[in-house]
């Protein structure tokens, strides 16, 4: 449900307003928003728009959470969010210790996606811890004298969940997506921004689904896209990093591949051009393994037995890694040997 000024706001309007007023707004206990969403189910909530939501994520469970690694990257790019997340992990990192930060907090969305959102449940348990930690790391940035984790923050986070995927879905797996299916997505990042303390001018969910579609690619060509093409060194190395902590889970990535790919989704390049890798050089050999990667995406995945067969290979390396700890730990050592 939506109200005639979500109806009616347009999405250059919508980026305009999160870009010169999110950017100034706290998403932790010192704004009011944040303090009283998540105590109950926003009156908008529809069960059966949200359990399609949940559904889409069980069919394409290998593209989604390829889009959530494209999306830490993306959120990377913008300087108060990634002031947040070093100011949060410090200089000093051990991969694995990064990498189990990073499954712990997919493994958490991948609960989401599986569980009935009520209150008392674990799943609204776990959503309530998840808002007291951006909570403690907003503030604690603060504190270092650095900016708290914003509205604007929190958006392109739900943009990385939902817009990227929403807008380059023929890039990553999800092109046979029915619109019913993109409407339960759409509805389900809008309940969990909500509850997550987005406040609802901010929630790129909260107009509908084409707005929103809108607003995405808005975020991309007024901000994200302006912020990478700066190539901030330290967003570079972050990458790196965030792709090496990501790879156990998903090991076709590719440090430098990954963020030459990400940047050419954001391009909307067509097909041929998604093949040329132009953001950060390759060594030769990268470069005959970025081809198979993008083949793999734009290709392969169009093809049903070879969707299923990467699901199910995905969840079982999930499984894995979950289960034998000592698989990814070795897989982290050799990966800073490799590439730190």
């Amino acid at each position: 449900m939506h109200t005639d000024k979500e109806k009616n706001i347009s999405a250059e309007e919508f980026v305009d307003a999160l870009l010169s007023e999110g950017t100034n707004i706290a998403c932790d206990t010192t704004n009011e928003t944040f303090r009283s969403q998540g105590d109950c189910l926003p009156p908008y909530y529809n069960q059966i728009l949200y359990k399609r939501g949940q559904e889409l994520y069980k069919k394409y469970m290998y593209s989604m959470d390829l889009i959530h690694a494209f999306g830490v990257l993306v959120l990377y790019s913008i300087p108060t969010a990634l002031n947040v997340a070093l100011s949060a992990t410090g200089s000093s990192f051990k991969l694995y210790e990064t990498h189990i930060r990073q499954l712990r907090t997919n493994l958490n969305i991948q609960s989401f996606y599986y569980s009935d959102l009520r209150p008392n449940s674990n799943a609204w348990k776990t959503l309530k811890k998840i808002k007291m930690k951006h909570n403690k790391v907003s503030k604690g940035s603060s504190n270092k004298s650095l900016n708290p984790l914003t509205q604007l923050d929190m958006a392109v986070a739900q943009f990385a969940f939902f817009g990227l995927g929403s807008i380059r879905a023929e890039f990553v797996g999800l092109q046979a997506v029915s619109e019913e299916d993109w409407k339960g997505l759409h509805h389900y990042w809008r309940v969990m921004g909500y509850l997550l303390g987005i406040e609802e001018r901010f929630n790129i969910c909260s107009p509908p689904l084409d707005t929103s579609k809108k607003i995405a690619e808005y975020l991309v060509q007024k901000l994200i896209l302006p912020e990478m093409e700066k190539k901030n060194p330290i967003y570079l190395n972050t990458t790196k990093v965030a792709s090496l902590c990501f790879k156990p889970m998903l090991l076709e990535l590719e440090t430098n591949c990954v963020v030459n790919y990400l940047y050419n989704l954001l391009k909307q390049r067509d097909v041929a051009n998604m093949y040329v890798a132009n953001y950060v050089d390759l060594k030769w050999y990268s470069r005959v393994y970025y081809k198979f990667f993008v083949f793999s995406l734009i290709s392969l995945l169009k093809w049903r037995p070879y969707k299923i067969l990467r699901n199910t290979l995905h969840r079982i390396n999930m499984y894995l890694i979950t289960t034998f700890p000592s698989i990814p730990r070795l897989e982290c050592e050799i990966f800073d040997y490799l590439y730190l």
